[in-house]
């Protein structure tokens, strides 16, 4: 996990866009994308978006492509998704579909509208498929979004535990 993130010309770091991974490939979360931050992404190492706010965003984010794009849903506070194991496979899929980007060596930005819950569960997940203890995980994704002006992460009880018990099933 990266501790200094690298400036991304026109996107506020972390606010905007925050970096996971520098290596081999980077893997970034953001909030919904607001103008056309794609070419700056390009510049930066990334090729690939999975967008977790819509199945059919409306944006088209050349020069990248859109590996991926479902509806998880927006959980707060207390909330469960109303049927988890339905959004625990739609989790599982955002994860392959980076997971494979990442794997032949594109870089991957991941999203959903606040760039914290959805997103947060996401490549809290994938950090989890490359080894890091869910502890840590949890630990750093929560600083990461207080870093970011958020209260904290997760948004959702269910996030943090579908972390906590993340495996490549």
């Amino acid at each position: 996990m990266t501790g200094e993130m690298p400036a991304v010309p026109g996107l506020r770091v972390p606010h905007d866009l925050y970096w996971v991974l520098e290596a081999p490939s980077p893997l970034a979360g953001m909030a919904y994308p607001r103008g056309r931050p794609w070419p700056a992404l390009h510049t930066a190492g990334f090729r690939q978006v999975v967008c977790l706010a819509a199945s059919k965003p409306d944006y088209e984010p050349a020069p990248l492509s859109l590996s991926h794009a479902t509806a998880l849903e927006d959980l707060h506070g207390d909330r469960w998704p109303r049927d988890p194991a339905r959004e625990e496979r739609l989790v599982r899929e955002a994860v392959a579909a980076a997971d494979a980007g990442l794997a032949a060596g594109q870089g991957v930005v991941v999203h959903c509208v606040g760039g914290t819950g959805r997103t947060g569960a996401v490549l809290g997940c994938l950090l989890r498929l490359r080894g890091f203890a869910s502890a840590e995980v949890i630990a750093y994704l929560d600083a990461l979004h207080r870093a970011r002006g958020q209260p904290g992460w997760p948004e959702s009880p269910w996030q943090a535990q579908l972390v906590a018990r993340f495996t490549d099933q």
